[in-house]
């Protein structure tokens, strides 16, 4: 698997970002890249929790957030 940061690198003590990035993996071969509309399973998004579920877990109102008045 090819991969390379995502960030450029900070004086020592400066916090970095860690993220790594695959570089080989090309546009259209993901979840939602032109690949997907080729069948009906690949359209499918993989498992996991849902909008719905983390609502729930949060008790998260479905229309969004309240606003709180500024202090």
């Amino acid at each position: 698997m090819a991969t390379h940061d995502a960030c450029g690198s900070v004086p020592l003590g400066e916090a970095r970002c860690l993220a790594v990035v695959r570089s080989d993996v090309h546009g259209g071969l993901g979840v939602r890249g032109p690949a997907a509309g080729r069948n009906a399973a690949a359209k499918a998004l993989p498992t996991g929790f849902g909008p719905a579920d983390l609502r729930a877990a949060y008790r998260l109102p479905a229309t969004g957030a309240r606003v709180r008045p500024s202090r």
